[in-house]
């Protein structure tokens, strides 16, 4: 097994990409796979808890191999991937807050906890190319 911080970015973006891609698979079947489970078996209990818990054991999964990513990228990467990284978590925050704002003061259904995650991942995909294009522009005019 390789060290991270001896890969080359190549090998360490393909580890990531590995490891990303079997993770976001396992989310996929835990969101079909457990109501299915447990609409079958009518399990209870401490099952039924493991079961529902499911899906939220691949995005933790996700985090740890973004963490070790970054570990293994050039100082570059690093701060454009936390850069993108805030944004995200911003873009996240505020809808989830603005939603709740609207929720109880115009009457918006509740926005589901569960879309948190995934909103999350895509703001980081909109918010990794935000950073790009303007870093690209940016390098262009000398600002």
């Amino acid at each position: 097994e390789h060290d991270m911080t001896r890969m080359t970015q190549k090998q360490a973006h393909r580890r990531y990409m590995i490891e990303f891609t079997l993770a976001m698979g396992a989310y996929i079947a835990a969101v079909i796979g457990a109501p299915l489970l447990i609409a079958a078996t009518g399990v209870t209990g401490p099952a039924l808890y493991a079961l529902a818990l499911a899906p939220a054991l691949p995005i933790a999964a996700v985090f740890v191999v973004m963490g070790r990513f970054l570990v293994a990228m050039d100082e570059y990467m690093r701060a454009r991937t936390v850069q993108a990284l805030l944004l995200a978590a911003a873009i996240v925050i505020c809808v989830v807050t603005a939603w709740d704002f609207l929720r109880v003061y115009a009457g918006l259904p509740p926005l589901p906890a569960f879309s948190v995650g995934p909103g999350f991942f895509l703001a980081m995909g909109v918010a990794s190319a935000f950073c790009k294009v303007f870093e690209t522009r940016d390098a262009g005019t000398g600002a």
